[in-house]
């Protein structure tokens, strides 16, 4: 009886410690006395009154980069546009600047809009949001909704508002669908440039084989070659490896369903490099020429190497000696 009431007051005091344990630390006292919350007042009213200076300065600052764009300000400089002007002289990060000249283009026709953000009713977050889908006919519409929501909930409403029927989301579709492209062709540096647009099904397929291929290729390095500090530099070398290894096995693969059709096979897109023999040769000077078919030229170690992993066909080519009749 004697260890069965000591178990429990043990068990009692276990309860009672673990519970003064957990407790949080006491905090200051939140006294409701008339002079805090005066206090109080004065401070959110100042918040809210510098946060409307803000917000009108914010108004001023658009309406003057929207005159200095449409007077082309940026090219004196040599920029290359007026977001790249505006991230080298404010600071401004290039894709902050980027949509802060695409709201000022846009409040050029958006007078409503502007005056209520040149009063402080708006911040930038919601004037980024209208833009995107405001017109002069609309845009009253868009302002009552601005004015009774948080910028969390416009931009939501917003995107919505971008959807619309079911036929203006079709022929959004049609238009996505026609403006895909795509093209690689070489630069002034002997360097080739990839630019596209592509479908989202097709955009995501090309971003799985390059991921896929970057961890087949980077996988003998170790978990170090790709980690949190990798830059993004680092990060585009990788995928740039990687879309070579996509384009070598799928020449190697053929594109038949399940071996390689009649004119689709590897051998009928070949690619030719041009190299002199002295490029090739130790004792050359590695002044030879090395060419691709389109001209554009090969540097004398990428030729070497390429010419290790590659078919080489040797061609004579003969002299012709004039001859005087």
């Amino acid at each position: 009886m004697i260890q069965s009431a000591s178990l429990v007051a043990d068990t009692r005091l276990v309860r009672e410690t673990a519970h003064v344990y957990v407790a949080p630390a006491p905090g200051p006292e939140l006294s409701l006395d008339t002079d805090r919350i005066e206090a109080l007042e004065k401070i959110e009213e100042e918040i809210v009154l510098l946060a409307a200076h803000l917000h009108a300065g914010e108004h001023r600052f658009l309406t003057l980069v929207a005159e200095f764009d449409r007077l082309r300000g940026w090219e004196l400089a040599g920029h290359r546009s007026c977001a790249h002007w505006l991230a080298f002289r404010t600071g401004f990060d290039l894709g902050a600047c980027r949509e802060r000249v695409r709201a000022a283009r846009a409040l050029v026709k958006l007078p409503e809009i502007g005056a209520s953000m040149s009063r402080g009713e708006l911040s930038f977050s919601a004037v980024r949001a209208l833009t995107r889908v405001a017109t002069p006919e609309n845009e009253s519409d868009l302002l009552d909704l601005a004015r009774g929501c948080t910028t969390a909930q416009l931009e939501r409403m917003v995107r919505g508002f971008k959807l619309g029927s079911r036929q203006d989301e079709a022929d959004r579709e049609k238009e996505r669908f026609e403006s895909r492209s795509f093209s690689v062709f070489p630069d002034e540096e002997g360097m080739y440039e990839v630019k596209g647009k592509l479908t989202p099904e097709v955009g995501a397929l090309l971003m799985r084989a390059v991921e896929a291929a970057g961890d087949s290729l980077y996988r003998k390095k170790g978990p170090k070659s790709v980690s949190a500090e990798t830059s993004f530099e680092d990060a585009a070398h990788r995928s740039a490896d990687a879309l070579g290894l996509v384009a070598e096995r799928a020449m190697a693969a053929g594109f038949g369903e399940n071996a390689p059709v009649s004119g689709t096979k590897a051998e009928r897109y070949q690619v030719l490099l041009h190299v002199d023999a002295e490029t090739l040769s130790e004792e050359g000077s590695g002044l030879g020429q090395s060419e691709m078919e389109d001209g554009t030229r090969v540097s004398t170690e990428t030729s070497r190497r390429l010419s290790c992993d590659a078919a080489v066909v040797e061609i004579g080519r003969e002299e012709t000696v004039p001859c005087s009749m």
